[in-house]
């Protein structure tokens, strides 16, 4: 049997500007991207240097290509030799901002070029005073304007509840800490990909799924089950504007988890058993307008402390439809750790290993045994 080696070959591309950079493909040594809900994704580059030995420039220091100061968009597409075409949507889009040259006392200088997707624009606007948004209906209204002052598109935009009072920015507070701030409040993710702003509910399911198999496409699996952090109950008590003696009051329960599947116990059941009794957990003072609302709020508090129940690590061949923010399945380990994961981080890489693919998961439930 012949091994068609073009299965199992890499290929990345690299756009800067709008143009693709074979040269600075061919001159690459490794290849990084790390993506992620929670934080800025970033990539990085490392580069075998080269210096004209007459003019004692260097190739890739020296190229206002890689300058950081032009501004350009880099976009990475990667992928294998067997597909035709490089996917249709990038890996990451984004802008240098770093560079770093190695020149070692023996062998050939290096650089390594690294960069961060788009949300590195708007952690550099700071609001330089009191910055109110009056005219907005919802939270997802104040992410849309936020996105249109930085010319960046719509992803997956929620709608929310309607703030009861004033949303302020605070002076020194950058536009990207306002909204991680203001979705960590309501139990939503906020994050940038390819020149678009996603503010949404947790996606822990997703019917676009697909399947690994430990001991044949996953390499490696470290899950940690715990229950520590787990509640069954979240109250919120939020202030009455109207009669601030009369808190409205919101609760939300395991049954407010959504788990369908009878062979899987939510992380608020687990715990329940474990105590014999309901965990609680309260939250004060918020500022909702109803009883909905109130409700709202403490179901996102339920569902962020359950995604803690099993959290791990996994390697395998590289995937470039493995990103931060779908769901997959994990089978092969078990009864109790088989099932739906939910992907919030990962790393891609090129190098002398080939192509594989590194990412974080969580669960909020365990398979019954």
């Amino acid at each position: 049997m012949e091994l068609n080696v073009d299965s199992y070959a890499p290929k990345f591309s690299i756009i800067i500007g709008g143009t693709p950079q074979l040269d600075l493909k061919n001159a690459t040594v490794t290849l990084e991207v790390e993506d992620s809900i929670e934080n800025a994704s970033m990539f990085t580059i490392n580069l075998h240097e080269g210096e004209e030995i007459k003019t004692q420039k260097f190739t890739w220091l020296d190229s206002d290509l890689l300058d950081p100061g032009n501004g350009a968009d880099v976009e990475i597409y990667l992928g294998y030799s067997s597909s035709a075409e490089m996917p249709k949507e990038p890996i990451i889009t984004g802008k240098i901002t770093a560079l770093s040259p190695n020149f070692p006392s023996k062998g050939t200088p290096t650089l390594i070029v690294q960069g961060y997707d788009h949300s590195f624009l708007l952690q550099k606007k700071i609001a330089k005073t009191r910055r109110t948004f009056d005219n907005e209906q919802d939270y997802g209204d104040i992410a849309r304007k936020i996105a249109k002052d930085h010319n960046i598109g719509e992803g997956e935009i929620d709608s929310t509840i309607r703030p009861c009072e004033k949303v302020i920015q605070n002076p020194g507070e950058s536009d990207y800490s306002f909204l991680k701030r203001i979705a960590e409040r309501l139990g939503f993710e906020f994050f940038i990909r390819n020149r678009k702003l996603y503010f949404r509910a947790a996606r822990n399911r997703n019917e676009k799924m697909f399947s690994l198999k430990w001991g044949e496409d996953l390499i490696s699996f470290s899950p940690r089950m715990s229950i520590a952090g787990l509640i069954s109950k979240a109250t919120v008590r939020g202030h009455n504007q109207m009669y601030p003696s009369r808190p409205i009051i919101g609760t939300a329960a395991s049954n407010d988890l959504d788990f369908n599947d009878n062979k899987v116990k939510s992380g608020a059941e687990v715990i329940k058993g474990c105590i014999k009794g309901e965990v609680e957990a309260s939250e004060h003072d918020f500022p909702v307008c109803n009883e909905e609302d109130a409700r709202s709020l403490a179901r996102s508090l339920l569902i962020k402390a359950n995604n803690s129940l099993i959290e791990g690590n996994c390697e395998c061949i590289g995937n470039p439809d493995i990103r931060a923010g779908i769901v997959l399945s994990i089978e092969g380990i078990g009864k109790r750790f088989s099932g739906t994961y939910y992907v919030i981080s990962t790393k891609h890489s090129i190098g002398d290993k080939g192509y594989t693919v590194s990412f974080d998961v969580r669960r909020g439930g365990v398979g019954i045994v």
